[in-house]
């Protein structure tokens, strides 16, 4: 049950793909010749994603019921899982952020309907930030299997801010694109919670997640502590820092 993908999701991985290149292989110190070795498994499993993502937005937006959307993502978990355990590039790591990544589409597909009680929207947002940085975290876990690595939990557990924060901050780049086109959109969800406040809370979790990424860096031994603190300065080459004055007008515009 071998999936498959779409010139759209290849198109769209693209971006992706170059962004874990320049962050996770210097981690490794690994050679333009190990990210190839491994590139067919990390460009179809980033080219599947975003073509579920796709296919969960068409599916919203019809009133498609939550049961058949399950059955759906559920068949998509089966033909992923198939196509990288023939790539040699499956383990229960893997498995664990394909699982991440259903749970994400489960709960945005709630919170996009409504069903979510406004109390607890907030928890729900914080649980899908960690959520839907699972397709780097997939990435990462097909890299090290495909080239015998072991995983560091340690080091992934010191990575992940960084995972969060650069899914928040592309989501505050795209807000007015994702809003335009009826696309899902976390900080626009969340001003149904406070829309004074959006702008300041959203700067501070960027500010908590920085300091966090930090403190777990210098936890680390050598020579992983000297790369992440490399890595760190690469993504905000790549991610320039967003200031709370200019975070305030492209939310509250």
């Amino acid at each position: 049950m071998r999936g498959k993908v779409s010139f759209y999701g290849l198109s769209r991985s693209a971006s992706n793909l170059k962004y874990f290149g320049k962050i996770y292989m210097p981690l490794y110190e690994a050679t333009i010749e190990d990210f190839f070795s491994a590139m067919p498994a990390l460009v179809f499993a980033e080219a599947f994603i975003y073509d579920m993502d796709k296919k969960t937005e068409h599916m919203q937006k019809a009133g498609i019921r939550m049961n058949d959307m399950r059955s759906d993502v559920a068949l998509a978990r089966k033909q992923l899982a198939s196509t990288l355990k023939a790539a040699g590039a499956y383990n229960a790591y893997v498995e664990g952020e394909i699982s991440n990544l259903s749970r994400y589409i489960d709960l945005e597909t709630k919170v996009v309907r409504g069903a979510i009680p406004r109390q607890e929207l907030g928890a729900v947002l914080d649980e899908m930030l960690r959520l839907r940085s699972s397709d780097l975290r997939l990435l990462h876990h097909i890299f090290l299997k495909s080239k015998k690595i072991t995983p560091i939990s340690k080091l992934l557990h010191a990575i992940m801010p960084l995972e969060m924060l650069y899914e928040l901050e592309d989501e505050i780049k795209d807000y007015h694109r994702d809003h335009k086109s009826g696309v899902f959109n976390s900080i626009r969800t969340s001003k149904q919670i406070s829309r004074k406040l959006t702008a300041q809370t959203t700067y501070a979790l960027i500010k908590k997640l920085e300091s966090e990424f930090m403190l777990d860096a210098d936890a680390l031994t050598e020579p992983y502590r000297t790369r992440m603190k490399k890595v760190f300065l690469t993504y905000r080459a790549v991610m320039p820092a967003i200031s709370l004055g200019r975070l305030k007008k492209i939310v509250e515009a």
